[in-house]
This record gives C-alpha cells, sequence and structure tokens, in this order.
C-alpha cells in the first residue's frame, strides 16, 4: 500500500503581534512540537479522516471522492473547514487529491489543541505537501493571519518574519540568550481565537499611526541584540505598552501578574494561551509562582524552542 507522510512544526510569536498584520518585523519561534499527516490508499472510494491527540482522536470524518463532499463528521464545523481547506488545495492543483484510489488520512497532534501552538497551521503546512502547492498561497486562500505560522510550520528555528501583502519574507536567525535559563512559557488556561483577535485589531487599526509598526520593529532588532535580562525585560514590557494601547487592554503583567518577580509579555492573541516570563529569581520559585496562579504546563526556552542543529 502505498502511503505518504508529512510532518509541521508548531509556533509561538514573541514580537509583532496584531501589527505583523501591518508590515512589522517579528520574531517567530518554532517550538519541538508539530503535527504529522499520514496518507493511506485504502479500497473504498472514499477519504477517511481521522485526527489523533494523545488520549485518541478527536476529529473523524468520511468524505466522497472526488468531489470532497462531506459524508458524515463527528464534528460539522470541524468538517466544513476541512473541506474548505482541500478544496483550497485543489483550486491550487487540480489533480488532487488523486482519482481512481480510496484515501485513508492519519493525522496526530504533539501538542493540547487548546494551547494555541497551530494545529490549524500545521495542518496547512502538511496539506500543502501532499497537494504539492505553495503552502503561503494554500494559507492565504484559508485564512486572514499573516502567514508566520506557515514559516514556522516549515522552519528548523527561530526566524524574522515580515509580510508584504501576500508575500512572506522569512530570515532565519540564531535566537538563543546568553540568559535563555531564565526565560519561561506558561500557559494561560485557555485557547484564544486567533481570528476574533486579528478581527478587533482590523476594526482598530485605523486609529493607529505608521510608527507604531515602526516602533515595534524596532524592538524587534533590539531583542535579537540584547545580552542581558534587564535590557530584554524592557523590552517586552515596552512591546506590551505599545499593543495594550493599540488594543485599549492592560497587559497582563499589570493584571494576572502583578505581583509576579519578573517581567510578563503576552504571546499571539491577547488573553489567551500562552504568555512569555523573564525572570531571574530561579525555576523553583517561578514555578511555584506560576502554581499558585493555577498555571501548571510551564516550559523553560531550551524545552520549547526548536533550534537548527546546526547552529
Amino acid at each position: 500500500m502505498n502511503t505518504a507522510a508529512f510532518y509541521s512544526h508548531g509556533k509561538l510569536l514573541l514580537t509583532g503581534e496584531y501589527l505583523v498584520l501591518d508590515g512589522a518585523l517579528a520574531l517567530a519561534l518554532p517550538v519541538k512540537y508539530g503535527q504529522s499527516l499520514l496518507v493511506q490508499e485504502r479500497k473504498a472510494e472514499e477519504l477517511q479522516w481521522i485526527a489523533m491527540q494523545e488520549n485518541g482522536s478527536w476529529f473523524e470524518a468520511l468524505l466522497s471522492l472526488p468531489r470532497l463532499e462531506i459524508i458524515r463528521a463527528t464534528d460539522p464545523v470541524i468538517a466544513g473547514n476541512l473541506q474548505k481547506l482541500l478544496l483550497a488545495a485543489r483550486s491550487l492543483n487540480m489533480d488532487f487529491p488523486g482519482i481512481g484510489r480510496g484515501l485513508r488520512v492519519v493525522t496526530r497532534l504533539e501538542f493540547r489543541r487548546e494551547w494555541g501552538f497551530g494545529s490549524s497551521s500545521t495542518l496547512i503546512a502538511n496539506v500543502a505537501g501532499w497537494a504539492e502547492v505553495n503552502p503561503f498561497e494554500l494559507h492565504w486562500s484559508v485564512s486572514q493571519g499573516s502567514g508566520y505560522d506557515i514559516a514556522c510550520a516549515l522552519a528548523s528555528g527561530p526566524l524574522l518574519y515580515r509580510a508584504e501583502g501576500h508575500k512572506a519574507v522569512v530570515t532565519p536567525v540564531n535566537f538563543h540568550p546568553a540568559f535563555s535559563e531564565s526565560l519561561y512559557f506558561a500557559y494561560l488556561g485557555h485557547k484564544q481565537d486567533s481570528a476574533a483577535g486579528i478581527e478587533t485589531f482590523r476594526k482598530k487599526r485605523a486609529l493607529q499611526d505608521q510608527y507604531l509598526t515602526d516602533d515595534i520593529t524596532g524592538i524587534t532588532n533590539a531583542i535579537l541584540e540584547t545580552r542581558n535580562l534587564p535590557e530584554f525585560s524592557g523590552l517586552i514590557n515596552r512591546h506590551e505598552e505599545i499593543i495594550g494601547k493599540l488594543l485599549d487592554r492592560t497587559p497582563i503583567g499589570k493584571t494576572l501578574f502583578k505581583d509576579f518577580p519578573g517581567a510578563i509579555k503576552s504571546l499571539g492573541a491577547w488573553g489567551g494561551d500562552f504568555a512569555l516570563i523573564a525572570s531571574d529569581v530561579g525555576p523553583e520559585i517561578v514555578k511555584a509562582e506560576l502554581n499558585k496562579l493555577g498555571m501548571k504546563t510551564i516550559f523553560t526556552f531550551d524545552e520549547l524552542v526548536l533550534r537548527d542543529k546546526s547552529d
């Protein structure tokens, strides 16, 4: 039986959230966790789709071939999104997914969906590989996002990302701060809707000036150059102030983490997913303080961030 396998990495956006949509330079971090996609032939001329995570399948569907009509699914909304993605891939490659054979597709997440590491972006990148189409073209045909997550899906280490219209400018960088042992990532407890966050930003973007985009680009470049934790902490605090004013929201460092011994930065869509913690009080104290806030999922920088082995 013929098979094909694909794999993509998850992501975190360290700088540039929201304003990356307006051309700000962003620093993005692929993570060590990702999603695989395995394609196998089957006798029945239908497309069987099984999405797996650690505790078993979380979504299953059966689609007709070659029309890709939904026959049945455990979740109609997810099935509709999947159908949209597969039809978009076909619009870029009319031979996809082939004719005269049935298919069984099994995807497997290495991270919990609610973490916001990119269950959608890793799927798009994997489907693009399967369909032999440009992953960024496929992304922009189904999403309004900047595309940085697609860049992370394909990367082997940290990168700078800039979206110029529907053109992705990706530059690999060696980002491994000398103070990485003082950097942590904590899951805040609930997944944030990235699409809703983008929509909120689009409604407010008319109020922001180009200088904000330039400021974020400046912070991104400065973070790459910084060699000490106090300077890094000051930069992420400044970043939080800019995005907070843009969204008319108070940064979590002044609310949820107001008594925390360190600097805090939201990651991705504000209000959920992960936060970056920069603190020199030591891992035991950091984790104990985060546990007091109800946060149990905590990674160090080196536990989570993917690095190019050639660095």
